[in-house]
């Protein structure tokens, strides 16, 4: 649970969900933010060379929708 309006997903200390950084996985420090505008949820991408991906497809920003699969880079890890 975050009380924040906005969370953040990378491998930096900072963020509000960090995941490893290893070579098999790689994420960036500051991949990507999920946060709500108008009434929808939203993810935003942050790492141009990483990429973000939501449903198998890179995405600058878009409004999430149940069930999205959210892909942290091309061989990255994926979450819901």
């Amino acid at each position: 649970y975050f009380e924040s309006g906005h969370v953040t997903i990378g491998s930096d200390l900072g963020v509000d969900v960090r995941l490893p950084a290893d070579g098999k996985f790689p994420v960036a420090p500051l991949q990507a933010e999920v946060f709500q505008s108008d009434c929808e949820i939203r993810l935003r991408n942050f790492a141009p060379d990483a990429r973000t991906l939501v449903n198998h497809r890179p995405v600058d920003e878009v409004v999430l929708c149940d069930r999205d699969l959210i892909q942290l880079g091309p061989q990255g890890p994926a979450l819901r």
